[in-house]
């Protein structure tokens, strides 16, 4: 129980600095496009810059399958002894979990859900604007941007632990709501500050 904050941050940070990665990656890709183009079939040759770096990112697919049926499933469960202990009668579905707290439930995935639709948003259009609005290229926004998740998740990942370990035993187990409500709010003010960037600098600190 009390991992349960460091595996939920590991998992976390690891989505998100892969996704760091990708931006940074993609950008070089679109960059380097042209720099393989000759060596490419006819077909391919022709294609723009963006269109051939999607296959290229697709390229080490084959080989990512192979790695997943590496990974270990484990040992098959032994059958059971004749004379072996009754197995625990089984738990509450999660439908009667959810019965129960319905209420809580709905409001807090009605909340992740708009604060989403607003990340999403956000990632699905910056390097539009940023390229549109500060002419930036693709291969600098995806370094830039990469750079900055890259610097700022492990802070991130730091301070929830310190947090965590200072506040929870003093707010107690409404702690990581609080958390995330100051965390929303928070971000929403520097994300609703976005819309008055005179620089690319603002907008990548």
């Amino acid at each position: 129980r009390k991992s349960r904050q460091l595996a939920n941050s590991i998992f976390a940070v690891a989505g998100t600095t892969t996704g760091a990665l990708a931006m940074v990656l993609g950008g070089q890709l679109i960059a380097g496009a042209d720099a393989v183009r000759a060596g490419l079939p006819a077909d391919l040759q022709t294609l723009e810059a963006w269109r051939l770096s999607f296959l290229l990112a697709a390229a080490p697919a084959p080989l990512m399958v192979l790695l997943v049926l590496t990974v270990p499933l484990g040992r098959r469960p032994s059958r059971p002894r004749l004379n072996a202990a009754p197995a625990p009668p089984p738990g509450p579905t999660f439908l009667d979990f959810f019965r129960q707290r319905a209420a809580p439930l709905v409001k807090l995935y009605t909340s992740f859900g708009i604060a989403n639709f607003g990340f999403q948003a956000l990632l699905a259009w910056i390097v539009v604007i940023c390229m549109r609005s500060f002419g930036q290229t693709p291969a600098q926004v995806g370094a830039a941007i990469g750079a900055a998740n890259l610097v700022a998740v492990p802070l991130a990942f730091v301070a929830s632990l310190l947090l965590s370990r200072w506040l929870l035993p003093r707010i107690g187990p409404v702690f990581p709501l609080r958390a995330i409500w100051v965390g929303y709010a928070f971000s929403a003010v520097v994300l609703g500050s976005l819309a008055f960037a005179d620089t690319i600098v603002t907008v990548y600190l």
